[in-house]
């Protein structure tokens, strides 16, 4: 069974940038699952964020519903290539923005007794990372669509898997009718 790792007649450097690929459409995946989940969150249990905010910050609960829903329009954005590097930006945005919450529990850990010192300091790590693959996760990589890697290895005559989000590809208006075009030759 032949898998993106083992094509016959690529280059190396073709799949190093395949494996490159996989891995962004992996913390693509996670910052969707972290903010979509998130989101849904500050609806279902909004007392436990308006009780990390810190208290020189006013309007604690509509801050946590606007975050809430923010967290969840800008999962769904990066879905969307054509709208995932502004989501993407958004996140970051968003991301900076919440991280008084995450410094006052970690400077005021007496408040919080139920979470160790130690995981608000990883929180604060667990941040920095998380900005990291935000940004590294939404900005594309050398025009590699999961498209144009299924057609490409297509033509060399080695049967391919589609990846999972082989059909975003088809979301970015600027290539829209070459992949239309594309994805029609991979069905026949």
């Amino acid at each position: 069974m032949t898998t993106f790792s083992n094509y016959d007649n690529v280059s190396t450097g073709s799949q190093w940038r395949t494996t490159m690929f996989r891995w962004q459409l992996v913390g693509l995946a996670f910052v969707f699952l972290w903010f979509m989940i998130g989101g849904i969150t500050h609806f279902t249990n909004p007392d436990f964020f308006v009780n990390i905010m810190p208290p020189y910050i006013g309007w604690h609960l509509e801050i946590v519903y606007v975050s809430g829903a923010l967290e969840i329009l800008g999962a769904l954005g990066i879905v969307v290539a054509a709208t995932r590097k502004l989501a993407g930006n958004g996140l970051i945005l968003l991301t900076v923005a919440v991280t008084p919450a995450n410094i006052h529990m970690w400077l005021h850990p007496e408040q919080f007794p139920e979470i160790s010192e130690m995981a608000l300091s990883i929180r604060l790590v667990v941040q920095v990372l998380l900005l990291l693959c935000i940004w590294w996760s939404t900005r594309p990589k050398n025009n590699i669509s999961p498209i144009s890697l299924v057609t490409r290895h297509r033509r060399s005559g080695a049967r391919v898997k589609q990846p999972i989000f082989a059909s975003l590809g088809l979301l970015d208006m600027r290539t829209y009718p070459q992949n239309v075009i594309k994805l029609i030759q991979i069905t026949d």
